[in-house]
């Protein structure tokens, strides 16, 4: 929606920040895993922990399978479809979770 370009996947979470050596990013890659972050298992184990449902909505920009890291800098191009989808990001989350607890409403826009 809105233009934006989207994925659905799976991610790998860890609590290591940046102990992944390029054998593990690899298997991680060819296993289909899109993307590495830090927080989702912390939201999915509150969620399981209190009998709730949880999602997570990421928009990423490493590319560790190409060689790319957090620590690189990006181009005033990446930095303003960064920025484009931090804006997004918000609104999508809201139409997502209303929609999920306004099943047979009309949900917000």
């Amino acid at each position: 929606r809105q233009g934006r370009r989207w994925q659905r996947g799976t991610t790998v979470t860890t609590s290591a920040l940046l102990t992944q050596h390029r054998a593990q990013i690899e298997r991680w890659a060819s296993g289909g895993h899109l993307a590495v972050d830090m927080e989702t298992s912390a939201v999915y184990s509150a969620a399981a922990h209190f009998g709730m449902q949880a999602a997570a909505l990421l928009f990423c920009w490493d590319e560790l399978s190409r060689g790319r890291s957090w620590l690189d800098t990006f181009t005033p191009a990446e930095v303003a479809a960064q920025r484009a989808a931090d804006q997004a990001i918000y609104p999508t989350a809201l139409e997502i979770g209303c929609g999920a607890h306004t099943k047979g409403r009309q949900s917000w826009s």
